[in-house]
């Protein structure tokens, strides 16, 4: 049973990051972004646009990291 919670849990699991965007951000390139990198986002406003990107696979998301080191971002997180 525990075994089987594990995993679940890790099947179930996502990595994220977020960046936070300057003025010179194209949202309008977002979308097709993403999907070229095999993740998802999401777009909230907290002092400033702020953009987190998600995907179960760790590689996408230091690949899209790498890709927008420009910016500032939070460390990759499960």
């Amino acid at each position: 049973m525990y075994t089987e919670y594990i995993i679940k849990r890790e099947r179930n699991m996502k990595n994220q990051f977020t960046v936070y965007t300057n003025p010179e951000f194209d949202f309008d390139l977002l979308p097709q972004f993403a999907k070229e990198h095999g993740c998802t986002y999401s777009i909230d406003f907290d002092e400033g646009y702020t953009v987190t990107f998600s995907s179960k696979n760790i590689n996408y998301l230091e690949e899209v990291s790498d890709q927008l080191s420009f910016l500032e971002q939070t460390s990759i997180t499960e």
